[in-house]
């Protein structure tokens, strides 16, 4: 590959969006035979005192209902306006009394200065209050000089989408969007890069609204505050929105696990007991169980053992036993990590974890505090990234079953 087609490549896969799929208004009644499940997490924030927030359009893209959570309880929403090529929606909640955010005014921001980020990353697996990053901005400009989008290093991750991004005065100056893909950018360029991410700018926000006759409040940043300040202040308009689509009752079914089916009887099959055996993982016998029914579809692609080589001097064998991923996205799954041959004097351990699933990625934190995540970047292949105070691996896990 030329060095101009892989930098192209490389474009195509660097950024990563940070909240994950499914715009149809929410309905308001299901059919008998219908329910919701859970299809992602997202973040919204109020722009005005009617009810609407603002979010990315891929967080509302194709749910069948849009929820905003505050004060305990989900309320209903309805996609009002949105702009796919520029990531952004509108949604609007009846009865909201959100006090709303304020755009920055005058001269924009500049690069090296402060900015704090809110949203829901993994929630559910963390913690369910807003959680606040703080970082500078980079750039003026994003992925080959995009003129949309702001690059900043506050650590954003899935479920931070369509989460404010603030100057130090408390003002929207973006809304946090996406994120670089750093196994795509390790794979071309040899090299993990280090806080880079995106946020599309507030005079996309503020023209898109225009266009849309949406209003919003501007305000000076005049003013110099703590983030601590700032996030505390900006806690109160900005909420986790939560996406569902209808599944039949049906699909919904779950059954007793058998205790006695071999790897040879499995069975994919709506209705049929789940998958359960014995596999040598690493060298040595797991047992796991396999339970398809209790998993939507969307997530049946993941389910199995998975395995690789990660690439550290030690040639570390790695295993992941995705058992059972549920609606919200959390993951019921085993790691197996070990010699990756009989000379090898790398001690075998297998860890029961409880994983999280978005934006086709799957990541979890071992017995010992280290972080993994896996790319699903194929039904055959996952991509993983193991991170530590002591420095970072790669390998590629291919399922054998």
């Amino acid at each position: 590959m030329t060095c101009a087609a892989r930098s192209i490549a490389v474009a195509r896969r660097a950024l990563l969006v940070i909240s994950a799929l499914p715009l149809v208004a929410s309905i308001a009644a299901q059919a008998q035979n219908q329910q919701l499940h859970a299809v992602r997490d997202g973040t919204a924030f109020a722009i005005n005192s009617e009810g609407e927030f603002i979010t990315n359009y891929h967080v509302v893209k194709g749910c069948s209902v849009v929820r905003l959570r505050w004060d305990g309880n989900e309320h209903d929403a309805s996609v009002i306006a949105s702009d796919q090529q520029n990531d952004l929606a509108v949604v609007r909640v009846s009865g909201s009394k959100i006090e709303p955010l304020k755009f920055r005014e005058g001269k924009g921001i500049r690069p090296g200065d402060g900015i704090v980020a809110l949203g829901f990353p993994y929630s559910g697996l963390l913690s369910t209050s807003v959680q606040v990053t703080t970082g500078d901005v980079s750039a003026l400009t994003g992925i080959r000089d995009d003129i949309r989008f702001l690059q900043l290093t506050a650590p954003v991750q899935p479920g931070n989408s369509g989460g404010p991004l603030l100057d130090l005065s408390g003002n929207v100056v973006g809304i946090v969007s996406a994120r670089i893909n750093d196994l795509a950018v390790a794979e071309a360029t040899g090299s993990l890069p280090q806080n880079i991410n995106f946020a599309i700018k507030s005079a996309v926000i503020r023209t898109f609204l225009e266009a849309h006759q949406i209003v919003y409040k501007t305000a000076p940043s005049s003013t110099q505050l703590e983030p601590a300040d700032v996030a505390e202040a900006a806690a109160k308009s900005t909420l986790l929105l939560k996406c569902f689509n209808e599944e039949s009752r049906e699909t919904a079914t779950t059954l007793v696990p058998s205790t006695s089916q071999s790897p040879s009887s499995k069975s994919d099959s709506p209705g049929q007991t789940p998958t359960s055996g014995t596999m040598a993982v690493c060298g040595r016998p797991v047992n796991y169980l396999i339970n398809r029914d209790k998993t939507p579809p969307d997530y049946s692609a993941l389910l199995g053992i998975w395995t690789g080589v990660w690439n550290n001097a030690s040639k570390i064998c790695g295993g992941l036993i995705i058992q059972q991923v549920n609606s919200d996205g959390t993951a019921e799954a085993i790691y197996v990590f070990g010699p990756s041959s009989s000379t090898s004097s790398f001690p075998w351990k297998e860890q029961n974890v409880l994983a999280h699933v978005a934006d086709g990625e799957i990541s979890f934190v071992d017995e010992q505090g280290n972080k993994f995540v896996f790319d699903a970047v194929s039904s055959g292949l996952l991509t993983g990234a193991f991170l530590s105070p002591s420095g970072r691996l790669h390998s590629s896990f291919g399922k054998i079953n």
